[in-house]
């Protein structure tokens, strides 16, 4: 598995780069203080969630309900100025999104499961007439000798095996295969699953007519893990800032997606049409975390196609969330405990939809009457300034070059109830994406980061996923 270990290492050694001290100066945190939720319940009233007002899913093609002034923020942001630490420069070419006005209306909302229905709705979307089987997929060994005869007959591998050898890795391609084959079975008794009699957890695997990959499929609804999944048996799938990165010894770093198989506008659509057809319609394309990508053999590293990886994020008011894949650089006990947001990722080539995964379930109980008023914007670009430096602290030890702010948004993010991890309040939130680029050894090293802050009061906010 050496790109798992691969991968493995590189997410390590991005993250011990990443990690800053705690400032010696008071940062202003979410902490889960009574302060925003007092803001929140000050004069409002909820609306019944059966209302015309607030139904439990807030379809993504509603408008914004509420627009009594425009928010005054500049189009885009381009700037630079010197850190202040070691030689790194900080650059802002940034779109400033803002997708709503300066009030905001607070949904309360609680954390849901999914039910077995919603499973078995996806499933078909997904296969169609294609077989559905009960169990975990496993290849045979007779399958993993025709790999290996394969990789004993192509030029990439071979190709592949000396630039690992040449990075310093002692294994190749094949000795994994090798090593996966050894504990394979002789053969796989694949039997019919009927979905009909589906229950939680559903552990089962298909294939799709015409395509002669089979797909894992997942569904659990416990507690501290809501998921529904369904993944290509071989997939590694790398989106374009992994491929750029290098994400393998021996892989070149700059290397970029051009020969996608589909255009963005067509993977959207692809992906519109199959959660529709999964009855799925809370749920928006994220712009900025959707991002070309790369499907490739799990084992073999060849590459079987091209396509995007789509970020979608539940939608209140026609808005959507923020994503979950922070990382916090302040000591975690200052924050409250994140939020699972929910999302819905996606791969989409030219065969369609060649992954999913749906986790973060939640959905709205109550709407409030009042609406919360957003920091001005010019704060807000002093508070990401503030929070740049402390995130980069370590600028000069990580030969930091330069940090290049590249997208400010203003979204919705979901945060707990004081006490209470099974229910929170959307609040509206700036979402900071930006790139650190520096020296890894003598060699450019590109990270992607971002943050999320609090529009109302400047705080900063965990929204990494976390088990309640």
């Amino acid at each position: 598995m050496k790109k798992t270990i691969a991968v493995i290492l590189l997410c390590c050694l991005t993250v011990s780069m990443a990690c800053v001290p705690t400032p010696d100066h008071e940062i202003v945190v979410y902490q889960g203080d009574q302060a925003l939720e007092d803001m929140i319940n000050a004069t409002a009233e909820a609306v019944a969630p059966d209302s015309e007002a607030a139904p439990d899913k807030t379809s993504a093609s509603e408008e914004v309900m509420h627009t009594p002034a425009s928010y005054q923020a500049p189009e885009r942001i381009q700037e630079s100025y010197p850190l202040g630490i070691g030689d790194a420069q900080v650059i802002f070419d940034a779109p400033v999104s803002v997708p709503f006005s300066d009030r905001y209306q607070v949904y309360e909302v609680s954390k849901a499961k999914p039910t077995v229905t919603q499973a078995v709705q996806i499933i078909r979307a997904f296969f169609g007439n294609g077989p559905v089987y009960s169990g975990q997929y496993s290849m045979t060994k007779a399958e993993y000798a025709e790999l290996l005869k394969y990789c004993d007959e192509s030029p990439e591998i071979q190709e592949e095996n000396r630039n690992m050898q040449a990075s310093g890795f002692e294994y190749t391609v094949q000795y994994f295969i090798k090593d996966e084959m050894d504990t394979a079975p002789l053969s796989r008794e694949d039997t019919a699953l009927d979905l009909d009699q589906s229950a939680f957890p559903i552990r089962a695997y298909g294939k799709r007519t015409g395509d002669n990959t089979f797909y894992q499929i997942q569904g659990d609804d416990r507690d501290d893990y809501c998921v529904i999944s369904i993944t290509p048996e071989n997939m590694y799938l790398a989106n374009e800032r992994l491929v750029y990165s290098g994400i393998y010894p021996g892989a070149p770093s700059g290397r970029k997606l051009n020969k996608l198989s589909v255009t963005r506008e067509e993977a959207v659509a692809a992906a519109d049409a199959f959660l529709s057809e999964a009855g799925i319609d809370w749920m928006a394309v994220s712009d900025t975390e959707s991002l070309p990508a790369e499907y490739s053999h799990r084992l073999i590293d060849v590459p079987i196609s091209q396509g995007w990886k789509l970020v979608y994020h539940h939608t209140y008011n026609g808005v959507t969330g923020v994503n979950q894949q922070y990382s916090g650089t302040l000591a975690e006990d200052q924050y409250r405990s994140p939020w699972p947001q929910e999302t819905i990722w996606m791969y989409v080539d030219a065969e369609g939809v060649r992954y999913f995964e749906w986790c973060g379930m939640s959905e709205v109980e109550e709407v409030k009457e009042n609406e919360l008023v957003i920091m001005p914007f010019e704060e807000i670009l002093q508070i990401i300034k503030n929070r740049l430096k402390i995130e980069n602290a370590y600028a000069e030890v990580d030969k930091t070059r330069e940090i290049r702010v590249t997208s400010i948004e203003l979204g919705y993010c979901v945060i707990p109830k004081k006490n209470d991890g099974m229910r929170g309040y959307t609040v509206p939130a700036w979402i900071i994406s930006y790139e650190e680029n520096s020296l890894l050894g003598d060699a450019p090293h590109t990270s992607y980061r971002d943050f999320v802050i609090d529009a109302v009061t400047g705080a900063n906010i965990q929204t990494a996923a976390a088990s309640q």
